[in-house]
């Protein structure tokens, strides 16, 4: 908002430049484009400073949506290790001597279960998280980049 505002701002002082005699100024009027002039410089280095924290603010998002992907990631690892953990105790039941026989079908059922759509969800689950990663630290990079060029146009423009 306060972008727009400056920008239309700026384009008001320019058409009031552009109507100024070109001729026979006199020293009244130049100091006054002078002083338009050091406005619109003034303007133009709030607009750079304004575009810059609106970067920083989307790194700022996209920092804490990859600390959230690395968390879920994170959990999810700790999810397979328990599945792993739940494949390997049903594996010690089935081996067991003891084991009734009503109980045998049950067990294999529920190792199937595990060892099968439970396995490919998760998996599917991780790709996806690790795409998102991926996409995400793409952005923070490019995001990096730009703040780091609208840092150096900023300083420049408040140095003129």
């Amino acid at each position: 908002m306060r972008a727009v505002a400056t920008m239309i701002a700026m384009a008001g002082c320019l058409a009031l430049v552009w109507q100024a005699p070109a001729e026979g100024q006199g020293a009244e009027e130049a100091g006054w484009q002078k002083r338009l002039f050091g406005e619109i410089a003034q303007m133009r280095a709030e607009l750079a400073e304004y575009l810059l924290e609106a970067r920083q603010g989307n790194i700022a998002s996209l920092e804490r949506e990859l600390r959230e992907v690395r968390e879920q990631q994170k959990t999810l690892q700790e999810n397979e290790r328990q599945q792993h953990e739940h494949i390997a105790q049903i594996d010690r039941q089935l081996a067991s001597a003891e084991l009734e026989l009503e109980a045998r079908p049950q067990l294999e059922a529920a190792r199937a279960q595990l060892s099968g759509p439970e396995v490919e969800r998760l998996r599917n689950v991780q790709t996806t998280l690790a795409q998102r990663e991926t996409d995400i630290i793409g952005l923070l990079e490019r995001e990096r980049l730009r703040a780091q060029a609208l840092r150096e146009r900023a300083r420049l423009l408040s140095s003129k």
